[in-house]
């Protein structure tokens, strides 16, 4: 439902305005923003190295990450970038070819996107090769605040009486 109200009334384009709530459910309205940084660039990389070894563009996480927490739950960022993508059909994980092209250095990618609904909604006007990524520079769990900003959104609901 949210997803249908983004695509009707939500502006993308206003990410850092308002604190509304959706009308159905009253609940905030959330995009997030996930910055490509050298530690997904590490997490690309060794799903790029797996594939490669198995002359395969598909790819389990627990064959890769083994018992690595944080590369577990990380890694479906990569997915937001386009680097990374899950197969309707078979439901696994595969290498995409803007990832493998990132990956080769043979385009840029976008410093940031912004997601609502686990879907890319905006991009990041920097475009960055792989060797201009930068550092994480998140240490503490309050830097991760900046990733959250509430989505406003513009209606005209015609409720039904």
């Amino acid at each position: 439902m949210q997803q249908i109200l983004f695509n009707q009334y939500l502006d993308p384009i206003e990410l850092k305005k308002g604190k509304l709530k959706c009308p159905c459910c009253n609940r905030k309205l959330a995009a997030y923003g996930y910055i490509l940084n050298k530690d997904l660039i590490k997490l690309a990389e060794m799903i790029y190295d797996h594939c490669k070894k198995h002359n395969s563009n598909y790819f389990k996480p627990k064959n890769i990450f083994l018992e690595e927490l944080k590369s577990i739950t990380s890694f479906p960022k990569l997915k937001c970038h386009n680097i990374i993508a899950k197969d309707k059909k078979t439901s696994m994980w595969k290498l995409t070819k803007i990832g493998k092209q990132f990956l080769e250095g043979k385009i840029k990618l976008p410093r940031k996107v912004w997601v609502f609904a686990d879907k890319p909604i905006l991009y990041d006007d920097t475009y960055k090769w792989i060797w201009e990524v930068e550092e994480n520079w998140k240490k503490w769990s309050s830097d991760y605040i900046n990733d959250y900003i509430i989505q406003p959104y513009k209606t005209e609901l015609n409720l039904i009486k």
